[in-house]
């Protein structure tokens, strides 16, 4: 394409989020992960390994993230670029013993982050995780380089498949013009969403018209719709 090398890798920025939520009408809200890989946290002489991401706020929300204590990430965590985490239950017992870990200290490897909350469970169902702002991970952990695995969003007003299948022409004719790569090139983002999975709904509770999609890099979670590359 272009005398582009084959296989190139297509990386989604902080910009592509830009172009969903101004761009496009059927878009509710717009979130995004950054998959930092694992690290080691570490309280007193307590540690284990967790899966590091960088988070926007609306991630929660749409993810169904449930807090069992504390809060989330939010604007000014990631205004600011501060170093505050969200550790899973498992991980809070592990490294505390059973103490009320808000407020504290953990080392992520040479870093240290201040723990705000709390998820139930672990926030990724399978693995201990440990959640900080995107901006934060982005600057600390990627040379400050825009770069995102997943951005997440939500789309309403789209309830027939030939509306669904407009609008991922659309999203994928956009990010190619973004990124220089052939809008029909299959291998270069693929797309799942759950329209399928609820058609039956939408029969039963009269009209379901708000969709979750992810556009990424990252794991195609339980539950939502993915495009990725």
């Amino acid at each position: 394409w272009k005398g582009y090398d084959r296989n190139r890798r297509i990386r989604l920025t902080n910009r592509d989020l830009e172009i969903l939520e101004k761009e496009f009408p059927e878009v509710d809200e717009v979130a995004a992960n950054s998959w930092l890989s694992s690290k080691k946290l570490a309280y007193g002489g307590n540690f284990m390994e967790a899966s590091l991401r960088g988070s926007l706020p609306k991630v929660a929300r749409i993810e169904g993230i449930k807090i069992a204590k504390g809060r989330f990430i939010n604007e000014a965590d990631i205004r600011e670029y501060r170093k505050s985490a969200l550790i899973d239950e498992e991980t809070a017992l592990v490294l505390f013993q059973g103490a009320d870990p808000l407020g504290k200290f953990i080392r992520v490897d040479s870093l240290v982050f201040k723990v705000v909350g709390v998820t139930k469970g672990d926030a990724m169902r399978n693995s201990a995780t440990c959640i900080i702002p995107l901006t934060t991970g982005q600057l600390v952990y990627k040379a400050n380089e825009p770069y995102i695995n997943d951005a997440i969003i939500t789309v309403k007003e789209i309830r027939t498949d030939r509306e669904m299948e407009e609008f991922e022409q659309r999203i994928k004719g956009r990010l190619a013009a973004e990124h220089d790569f052939d809008p029909t090139d299959d291998s270069a983002i693929w797309i799942n969403n759950t329209m399928e999975r609820v058609k039956d709904m939408m029969i039963v509770f009269g009209g379901i018209n708000l969709f979750v999609w992810i556009i990424g890099l990252g794991t195609l979670l339980a539950g939502v719709v993915g495009v990725s590359n």
